[in-house]
């Protein structure tokens, strides 16, 4: 019987993969973790700054824009 040996690019896919599936293991232990022992305060400051981190890069965006074309 012989073997197949396993390209390149599926050895890789294989590794990321896995590395995809540790990531979100380990963002869920981190969210439980948050809800258990912090009521969820973490998740909520972490996505307010995400959304003034939005807004800030959108008005920046604007007035380049404005600026650029005007």
């Amino acid at each position: 019987m012989t073997r197949r040996d396993e390209s390149g690019a599926v050895k890789v896919g294989r590794s990321i993969r896995s590395l995809l599936f540790f990531f979100a293991y380990t963002a869920g232990v981190l969210f439980a973790i948050d809800a258990i022992f912090f009521a969820g305060q973490y998740r909520t400051d972490a996505w307010r700054n995400v959304t003034y981190q939005g807004l800030v890069f959108d008005l920046d965006v604007r007035r380049w824009l404005r600026k650029s074309l005007w």
